[in-house]
């Protein structure tokens, strides 16, 4: 706001009360041109470790946060949020002997990233199994076979699809953590106006009608 009556975003000085470098949206088409300040910078590392953080430690700063109203900003250009395909897959980096219970897979660090325990993943061959451990440091996972079952062999590349939580009646916590995918989608408002044409036709028409006032009637 170009008063200074608020921090997000940052104040625009009144040197430069009419640039929109500080008032688009960081994936605007302004400013991929024109860039943000470093404040805006911050803001945003800042809303990332706030709002990716367990919640239950942050209740009194999300609180103060949303007592904020949103500022309404004036513009040709709008944004909105698109979710992206579910869950990422499991890549792995190693082969693993399969006809077991239970196995540690290696997998990729962009795997490792996006899943944890009590996932329930789905093998090449369509075998169904629950991740019981997930070790970041190793970037390897352990899977648990379902009752009465074993475990594929594994190769190297083999992709594994992230299915359901395993959840009961009654539980009372949650192990399984995943965020909403999305991406931030901009686009311009379009005027569609109606192409007119006065030839000798319709000015003949509009004289022996008796109408003088074009424009009107043309609405």
């Amino acid at each position: 706001m170009a008063n200074g009556a608020s921090v997000f975003p940052p104040t625009v000085p009144a040197s430069n009360q009419f640039s929109n470098t500080d008032l688009n949206a960081l994936g605007s088409n302004y400013a991929a041109q024109f860039g943000h300040s470093v404040t805006d910078l911050i803001a945003r590392q800042i809303r990332y470790a706030i709002y990716d953080a367990a919640p239950k430690g942050y209740y009194e700063d999300l609180k103060i946060l949303k007592m904020k109203p949103p500022a309404k900003k004036n513009s040709d250009e709008f944004f909105y949020i698109e979710k992206v395909f579910g869950r990422n897959a499991l890549i792995a980096t190693a082969a693993v002997t399969g006809g077991v219970t239970s196995q540690i897979i290696p997998v990729t660090a962009a795997s490792i990233s996006v899943t944890s325990i009590d996932m329930v993943v789905v093998y090449p061959n369509n075998t169904k199994g629950t991740i019981t451990n997930v070790d970041t440091s190793l970037n390897q996972i352990t899977v648990r076979a379902m009752s009465g079952a074993t475990l594929p062999a594994v190769a190297i590349n083999d992709i594994f699809a992230q299915g359901s939580t395993v959840a009961a009646d009654g539980t009372n916590k949650i192990s399984t953590y995943m965020r909403l995918n999305v991406v931030e989608r901009t686009n311009y408002v379009q005027l569609f106006a109606r192409a007119t044409r006065f030839g000798e036709v319709e000015l003949y028409k509009y004289k022996n009608a008796g109408t003088t006032d074009y424009l009107a009637n043309n609405k």
